[in-house]
């Protein structure tokens, strides 16, 4: 994906399935698994007061961390296990 003036938009996915994904841009690309797993590939904005935001498709709520505050943990932000797992089937799998 392309962001406005051609600059590369961060592109991410979720294969582990996991309830919620730190994310260091506020604006970026969710396509949910790995293909054929994945979802339509949408762009989703936090905007500037936001520091959340769940993909309508796959359910993954992305946390936005600054690079400065990166392996912090985020004010408000759900632990491992804390919601339903958002987990694609993976090939083989029912």
């Amino acid at each position: 994906m392309m962001a406005a003036g051609g600059a590369a938009l961060l592109l991410m996915q979720n294969d582990e399935g996991k309830p919620s994904l730190p994310v260091a841009a506020r604006a970026f690309g969710c396509r949910g698994a790995s293909p054929p797993h994945d979802h339509p590939h949408i762009y989703l904005n936090m905007g500037k007061a936001a520091g959340e935001i769940r993909c309508p498709y796959c359910g993954t709520l992305y946390i936005y961390e600054s690079a400065e505050g990166a392996g912090a943990p985020t004010a408000g932000a759900p632990e491992d296990g804390a919601e339903p797992s958002t987990k694609l089937p993976t090939a083989g799998e029912p």
